[in-house]
């Protein structure tokens, strides 16, 4: 899936601003990505937070394409 349909994918689906910028930044960023440290600083929490925060959304992510994997497959 090319970076511009995560990026659609992600408007629509229940995750708050934060969130999306977490991913954005972690997983989407086309070098090696933001590090929670640098997150925390620019979001104002603990790296651990924005580790926390990451872990949530993924599974939300997760929850949210799986049964739209499995009907592709």
């Amino acid at each position: 899936m090319a970076v511009s349909q995560n990026r659609a994918l992600l408007s629509q689906k229940p995750i708050s601003p934060r969130e999306r910028l977490i991913v954005e930044a972690r997983l989407m960023a086309p070098d090696e990505g933001a590090t929670l440290a640098d997150l925390g600083r620019r979001l104002g929490l603990t790296r651990e937070r924005v580790r926390q925060l990451e872990v949530r959304v993924k599974t939300k992510l997760r929850s949210v394409l799986q049964p739209i994997v499995a009907e592709g497959a």
